[in-house]
């Protein structure tokens, strides 16, 4: 094809016809130029095919992500809520209400054995922010709040994981420093052997009942299962 066009070049200028040699010159390069366009605009619709393959990938697996990380949440939260009941159980004995010994044991046994360790799925955000291909999200309200969702994360995990399991540690040193005769399994037969009435009288003890992040920790919880299904609803209603 190129000798073919360097053969009428050459053609038009032995004849001497110059003025058609620069008309066909002209022609040609538009014609290149043309050919050079078509070329990028084919590569960039490929590769936007491409990105939009991608993007529908990754909306795909934080989905599957968020799901998992759902489920650990909703667990959590379970074992939170029965804390918080325990603990107003024993706010209303400390106001006055009398409970069977076994229900304070197990009231109080709630209060420091239960340790939270939310660990979220971040497989597929990682592999976004280490491949640079975080802006394949191209709706910027939703890759906003993906980012959002998983900072928040973090700040839980940073902020009210890190209170709870101090004051918890802080929790447990005290009641072994105190009772070094606590029964190994509250639900056991030792159960009725486990004097819980002078322990809940401890000053020391009670104060720290009274503080120990619990409920900082269930609305912590509350919080992030709430972020989590309000992606998880966008995030399916764009696929």
């Amino acid at each position: 094809m190129i000798k073919f066009f360097r053969n009428i070049r050459q053609k038009l200028l032995l004849e001497g016809k110059t003025a058609n040699y620069l008309k066909y010159a002209i022609g040609e390069i538009v014609l290149v130029v043309f050919g050079i366009l078509i070329a990028l605009q084919f590569n960039n619709w490929n590769n936007n095919q491409k990105d939009k393959k991608l993007e529908k990938r990754y909306l795909s697996d934080i989905i599957q992500d968020l799901k998992a990380d759902s489920i650990a949440i909703a667990d959590f939260k379970k074992e939170s809520d029965e804390q918080v009941r325990t603990k107003n159980k024993l706010v209303d004995y400390y106001n006055g209400q009398s409970f069977a010994h076994d229900s304070l044991v197990l009231y109080f046994d709630a209060q420091w054995k239960p340790v939270y360790n939310f660990t979220p799925i971040l497989t597929t955000l990682e592999e976004m922010k280490s491949t640079g291909n975080i802006g394949v999200i191209t709706n910027i309200s939703l890759r906003r709040k993906i980012l959002e969702t998983y900072n928040s994360y973090q700040v839980h995990i940073q902020k009210n994981e890190v209170i709870y399991n101090r004051l918890q540690e802080e929790f447990w040193k005290i009641i072994l420093s105190k009772l070094p005769n606590l029964p190994l399994d509250y639900a056991s037969e030792t159960l009725n052997n486990f004097d819980v009435e002078t322990a809940l009288k401890d000053f020391e003890i009670k104060n720290r009942l009274m503080l120990n992040h619990v409920k900082g920790m269930n609305n912590g919880i509350k919080n992030l299962q709430n972020i989590n299904n309000q992606l998880l609803i966008e995030l399916r209603s764009k696929l």
